[in-house]
């Protein structure tokens, strides 16, 4: 896929290079169920885990390539896909360093339309951490709508319960 100033592929187990830097920084992991990437064994484990789960189409898991210097600067995924009911769950995250720049939007925005368009889904979800407003406003920004708050629904790197909003996108909020 492609954006205007993105690539975006699938993710590949020799990625873990370009992806330490946004992986290991704990701002940016902060609100996810794994630790941030401490070296490059992590970093490979979770590279193959995720490369294998998508040659078996389990997730969708792409990075985010800018185009003019070949740098990445995120990565976007489909996951939890629940065939029979149309859904998956999305995510995303990007280096700091680009962070309220407009990539992680010209980025969802072309993961929803390959959700919606190239896998069928009916409905996006996005369960994002209470403390994350960056990421809930980029979600309302696109067109979701806030559904709820889901107590202790998922459990951080640490093993601590924390709350999460979810927030939905149907195909005809789209547009698609």
């Amino acid at each position: 896929m492609t954006t205007p100033r993105l690539v975006m592929r699938y993710l590949r187990a020799d990625d873990v290079a370009q992806l330490m830097p946004i992986l290991s920084d704990v701002n940016v992991t902060r609100y996810l169920s794994y630790h941030a990437w401490k070296n490059d064994e992590d970093g490979r484990a979770w590279c193959e885990e995720f490369a294998e789960a998508n040659r078996i189409g389990s997730t969708a898991w792409f990075v985010c390539l800018e185009k003019s210097t070949g740098r990445m600067v995120g990565d976007c995924v489909l996951f939890d896909h629940d065939q029979a009911c149309r859904r998956a769950e999305l995510g995303y995250m990007f280096g700091r360093q680009w962070w309220r720049q407009g990539y992680g939007k010209e980025a969802v925005t072309a993961l929803i339309e390959h959700g919606f368009r190239r896998c069928g889904l009916q409905r996006l979800e996005a369960q994002i951490h209470v403390g994350n407003v960056a990421s809930q406003q980029l979600a309302l920004k696109l067109g979701f709508q806030r559904e709820g708050l889901l107590r202790n629904r998922l459990v951080n790197c640490d093993g601590v319960p924390h709350d999460v909003f979810m927030y939905s996108l149907l195909r005809e909020d789209a547009g698609v």
